[in-house]
């Protein structure tokens, strides 16, 4: 199970589980709203990362990765509201960076968040390419308190655990 974070401004999660990704090449990040901490970072190519770029999704988590390397994950923010339903939570924003892949796991950092005391900026992101059972990828992701979050692509939209 993913571990909720929290955050400090109270934009809604959209509701829904899993949507079919698109590609996000050459579109421009979302700005951050709110009370957010950023970091500088400029993103370049970074070899071996097409298999992780797009648009990916589980059950109120959306994290987007572009060519550059530079990404923005959404995610129902439960610890800002114990009592609220995941498609009724307010949302939580990480921006993040990947720099390196090595055997189908990329690994970067955080650029912004808008709750640091969860994930914090500077701290490191994980994320690794899984086969999708019957077929596809999935991806797991690891930044700040969530540890192996699942998401699906185009290649295995619906599959267990994301």
């Amino acid at each position: 199970m993913s571990s909720p974070l929290a955050h400090s401004h109270d934009e809604r999660a959209p509701s829904g589980n899993i949507a079919t990704p698109t590609s996000t090449a050459g579109t421009t990040a979302p700005t951050p709203t709110g009370n957010t901490t950023m970091s500088s970072s400029v993103g370049a190519a970074v070899s071996g990362l097409p298999p992780f770029v797009g648009n990916w999704t589980g059950h109120e988590r959306t994290p987007v990765i572009r060519q550059t390397g530079s990404g923005h994950l959404t995610y129902a923010d439960l610890t800002a509201c114990p009592s609220c339903s995941m498609a009724d939570a307010p949302t939580g924003t990480v921006d993040f960076t990947l720099t390196s892949v090595s055997n189908d796991v990329a690994t970067g950092s955080v650029d912004a968040s808008s709750d640091e005391q969860n994930v914090a900026v500077a701290s490191d992101v994980t994320t690794q390419l899984v086969a999708g059972s019957p077929s596809g990828q999935v991806l797991q992701m690891s930044v700040g308190r969530m540890y192996q979050l699942p998401f699906c692509n185009k290649t295995s939209v619906g599959q267990r655990g994301a």
